[in-house]
């Protein structure tokens, strides 16, 4: 497949710089590179060869986080996220050794019930080495202990073709989402559908996509394609992987807490014991979807939440594998959002993306004075409710 870059599309910004206030890396630096109209600038620049590729225009592009906030309020509809895509299939970020290791073994069926038992023993493990690494001030070991998941493994059901509606977990369901693959199930099954989950290892390809490997990516969503039924809804528990898939031409994709707001639900009124609920709209959910109120409409439905709304809309820095690959950039750009749990002090954070749960959960590990959070998808605080009724 031959790759250009469309100066085209990147034209048609006009250099105006009001989504300047809105990107987060730009908020990080203030400098014109780390915006999106010094990004498309450099991208179009190498692309009609006025500048040489270089490590310090890569650098400035890698720290991109494809949160799609510039998309959000750009007036002249600039494609973003598009034209970033295309540069990386052309000029692939550079990406360190532990980072292609993963985003290989993700998209793979092989040896995960052994990567599962890992995870399982590391988490068993951090109950101790914790208290050590605090102690001893081991910083690394400390975040990488922080960044387990927090809830347990464990392998999905059985798939079933004919099912109603299939569920995506995507590639890490059943090593890091696996209460909120069976929370969902659980809605499911009280809302009368027949639903099914995708087998573990199948991706959206989205980490192949923003690496700059569209042929492994379209690869990905070929593999899944060819394992469903284009005919009924599948349901994508984490908001990024809906995004990717709607925005490869995935018509039948839906995110979860979306798909459930439509359904036909019991009359009897949903209760649940009373906890404070503070609300993360992830980056795909609010700019990419367009559906920010999604997972506050469901658990709206339910009495008992008292509902709060993360007061700051930026990205929190997860963005895939940034939080691996610029670990303390992340952190900076997760800093507000641990400020809000410290006012709020909710008893459950919520948040419909995988990779910002785990990098929230590991933020408020890391802050001895951060109040008892769980953090978890919406579908958990819904099920025992449903399954109550």
């Amino acid at each position: 497949m031959n790759h250009r870059f469309p100066i085209e599309q990147a034209d048609l910004c006009v250099k105006c710089g009001l989504c300047a206030p809105h990107c987060p890396t730009y908020a990080l630096s203030g400098m014109e590179p780390e915006s999106p109209r010094g990004r498309i600038a450099m991208m179009t620049a190498i692309a009609d060869g006025t500048v040489a590729p270089s490590d310090r225009a890569r650098e400035h592009l890698d720290h991109c986080l494809s949160c799609q906030a510039c998309e959000a309020v750009c007036p002249a509809k600039v494609p973003y996220l598009s034209l970033l895509d295309s540069h990386r299939a052309l000029h692939p970020p550079r990406a360190p050794r532990t980072q292609r290791w993963l985003q290989s073994i993700l998209s793979g069926q092989r040896l995960r019930g052994l990567l599962r038992a890992t995870l399982r023993l590391a988490q068993r493990l951090r109950s101790w080495l914790w208290p050590i690494s605090r102690a001893l001030r081991l910083t690394a070991l400390r975040r990488q202990l922080s960044l387990l998941p927090q809830g347990r493994t464990a392998a999905l059901p059985a798939f079933a073709r004919n099912a109603e509606v299939y569920i995506f977990a995507g590639c890490v369901g059943d090593l890091a989402n696996a209460p909120a693959v069976e929370a969902l199930l659980s809605c499911c099954r009280a809302l009368k559908l027949k639903a099914s989950v995708i087998p573990a290892g199948h991706c959206c390809g989205a980490l192949a996509q923003h690496a700059g490997q569209p042929q492994q990516a379209e690869a990905l969503r070929a593999r899944l394609n060819d394992l469903l039924d284009p005919s009924k809804p599948v349901l994508a528990l984490d908001s990024a992987c809906a995004n990717q898939l709607r925005d490869s031409g995935w018509s039948q994709v839906e995110e979860a807490c979306h798909f459930l707001n439509r359904q036909h639900w019991p009359d009897q009124a949903l209760r649940a014991p009373e906890q404070r609920v503070l609300i993360h709209q992830p980056c795909s959910q609010r700019n990419g979807l367009r559906q920010p109120e999604a997972a506050r409409s469901l658990l709206q439905r339910v009495t008992g939440l008292e509902l709060h709304d993360m007061p700051d809309a930026a990205c929190c820095g997860a963005a895939g594998t940034h939080m691996l690959q610029f670990a303390q950039r992340a952190d900076a750009l997760r800093e507000s959002k641990l400020a809000a749990c410290q006012a709020i002090k909710p008893t459950a954070l919520v948040t419909t993306n995988i990779g910002c749960a785990m990098h929230l959960a590991a933020g408020l590990r890391l802050h001895d004075d951060a109040p008892l959070t769980t953090v978890c998808h919406p579908v958990e605080l819904i099920a025992p409710c449903l399954e109550s009724v």
